[in-house]
């Protein structure tokens, strides 16, 4: 068996590659979604769920929204107790 030490089994390295798919995608159809319209986090998760995309949970979109944020494709601003996220003019060339 051939085994990597830094990147493992190719089995592994088949599962890391996988959920860098996850997450490419995550990021193209957040994007998509928000530069539609600015939403907050419930919100773009009940979307995604009406649309067909399956049940996303919380604790797994937040830190996509907050890499957007941070990559500078998405910014946040804090309205009625809520944080609403609007894509950005970079956000927008990325889709």
């Amino acid at each position: 068996m051939n085994i990597h030490p830094r990147i493992g089994t190719a089995k592994q390295r088949s599962k890391k590659l996988d959920n860098i798919m996850v997450k490419h995608r995550q990021m193209v159809m957040l994007l998509w979604l928000i530069g539609k319209e600015s939403k907050h986090g419930y919100a773009i998760i009940k979307d995604m769920e009406e649309m067909g995309f399956g049940s996303f949970k919380a604790s797994r979109v937040y830190p996509v929204l907050s890499f957007l944020c941070k990559s500078g494709l998405l910014s946040k601003k804090k309205m009625e107790m809520k944080i609403y996220y609007s894509i950005t003019c970079k956000g927008n060339d990325m889709i």
